[in-house]
């Protein structure tokens, strides 16, 4: 039997999307401090964005899986931008809570004495895709727990995921980032589990696999090498 590696798009600009969130955010801070407060809610509203931003670098800068939650969120609100402009007479209006930076795409609708404009964001259309995929491939934060139950001493492991085989459509295989001898830990786990790992009656098969084969996208089974049964939490 083959394992297929389940590839992740996105050129792994996910693990790093946070870095923009901050700048992002920060610059807005810093633009609306110099621009100046004009007292309306919406620049309060832009502010405490920028706060949540920080936030949600730090969050996701620790592998919190809250950090995706709220770059979601932080992201929404800069997704359509409006202002309204009347001749007579003149009044502005206007709501937009990008961060510092937009790239719109402008719907505009005009009459002799009004000049109404909604715009598309594309840049937080394109951090949207992330923070959705991101909140898909959250599995990649999920943190593991492992105790052996058929060794004469019991071995205890905390781990992340670095990649993952399918099998077939039944099963899987999580590639650790812990190692043993300079081999990596794997683990056997069924789809349909969705990595939640609440069956505690379960056992899961833990194997080890060399560094050297992982840098193929198709590992045959015989590659994997058990080497104790498990119990998993996470």
């Amino acid at each position: 039997m083959i394992a297929t590696l389940e590839k992740r798009p996105l050129w792994g600009i996910d693990a790093y999307v946070h870095y923009v969130v901050l700048g992002l955010s920060i610059f807005n801070l810093i633009f609306t401090t110099i621009a100046g407060i004009s007292g309306e809610p919406i620049d309060f509203i832009s502010i405490a964005l920028s706060i949540l931003g920080v936030v949600t670098f730090f969050l996701m800068n620790r592998n919190n899986k809250w950090g995706n939650v709220l770059f979601l969120i932080w992201v929404i609100p800069q997704l359509i931008l409006w202002s309204k402009t009347t001749i007579q007479p003149f009044t502005s209006e206007s709501i937009d809570l990008s961060q510092w930076l937009a790239l719109p795409i402008n719907i505009t609708s005009d009459s002799l004495n009004e000049k109404t404009i909604i715009s598309i964001n594309t840049i937080a259309v394109g951090l949207l895709i992330i923070a959705l995929f991101k909140l898909k491939h959250q599995i990649y934060q999920t943190t593991i727990y492992l105790t052996s139950i058929d060794l004469n001493e019991a071995i205890q492991l905390t781990a992340k995921i670095k990649k993952i085989y399918s099998f077939d459509n039944k099963q899987r295989a999580l590639i650790l980032n812990t190692q043993n001898n300079g081999q990596y830990y794997a683990l056997v786990a069924e789809k349909s589990d969705k990595l939640r790992f609440d069956n505690f009656g379960r056992v899961y098969s833990i194997f080890e696999i060399h560094p050297d084969i992982l840098q193929q996208e198709q590992i045959r089974i015989s590659e994997f090498k058990k080497i104790f049964s498990a119990k998993a939490s996470t």
